[in-house]
């Protein structure tokens, strides 16, 4: 191996090794999540404060909020009405509202999320409303949202988690606004963290083929609940031109650590209405 070759490698690694100890070793508490989005208008550059690590939940970076950005980019428009449900770092709400001028509201249950998410829409100039809202309230959550009746568009990313606790909830609080607002678009990108896992592999290795070991449980009960609310729930994988758009937006390092833990096998988007 040449000399050049041997120290392009070693400072390869080092580099690696470094980002990786930095990423792990709770030394650092903040940094910037960095986001180009392209547009018609022309590309929006968001700079993110988010956490290293969680907790909490909110104030962490998750790949489903890029990515459900880029799906609502699709049909949002500047006269468009959009309630973001567990907002977190204000990726997707944030995004939309610079992206297209629509009114936005972006909500979370946690206090430090919200501060965050304040912060990183005021660093932007970016005009939304940010309210702590339950999106597990059902009716009684519902009937404290003056603009229920206003909504074209609810969104959410990742909100489903193993233990399927706040499935009812949020299926009851879907099932009300769509009883307010039936032509509601409700669009949810989940993450379905059994799709490629390790509980997965170990099964198709043993012969077992069963939804307990395929599917995420949180997303299996979140689809029963819908059921139980009279819901129709259709899924189906991201666009791949979105995927593709996001997937090229990605620095190196972030997409490296996508890949690493198997995001874009997880994401799953629903799309939720009343049954007909």
């Amino acid at each position: 191996m040449s000399r050049g070759a041997a120290v392009a490698y070693c400072g390869t690694g080092a580099l690696v090794v470094a980002a990786l100890i930095d990423e792990y070793s709770g030394l650092r508490k903040w940094r910037t999540a960095r986001h180009r989005i392209a547009t018609a208008a022309g590309d929006v550059d968001l700079r993110l404060r988010a956490a290293v690590r969680p907790p909490p939940i909110g104030c962490a970076e998750w790949p489903a909020g890029r990515v459900l950005l880029e799906c609502a980019l699709a049909d949002v428009h500047s006269d468009s009405v959009v309630l973001e449900l567990g907002a977190g770092i204000g990726m997707t709400s944030i995004g939309l509202a610079l992206a297209t001028g629509a009114r936005v509201v972006a909500t979370d249950v946690d206090d430090d999320a919200l501060d965050n998410l304040r912060a990183n829409a005021e660093r932007h100039k970016a005009t939304l409303t940010v309210a702590r809202w339950d999106a597990t309230g059902g009716a009684t959550a519902v009937r404290q949202l003056p603009i229920a009746a206003e909504l074209t568009h609810v969104l959410g990313s990742d909100l489903c988690y193993s233990g399927g606790a706040e499935a009812p909830g949020l299926a009851a609080t879907l099932s009300e606004l769509l009883r307010v607002q039936p032509d509601l678009a409700v669009r949810l990108l989940l993450v379905d963290r059994f799709s490629g896992g390790a509980v997965a592999a170990v099964a198709a290795v043993a012969g077992v083929e069963h939804e307990a070991t395929t599917t995420d449980v949180a997303i299996v009960q979140f689809e029963r609940a819908c059921a139980k609310h009279g819901l129709s729930t259709r899924s189906h994988p991201v666009p791949d031109a979105a995927a593709d758009r996001v997937a090229r937006q990605l620095d190196p390092w972030t997409r490296f650590q996508w890949w690493l833990s198997g995001a874009w096998e997880g994401f799953v988007l629903y799309e939720i209405s009343t049954q007909k």
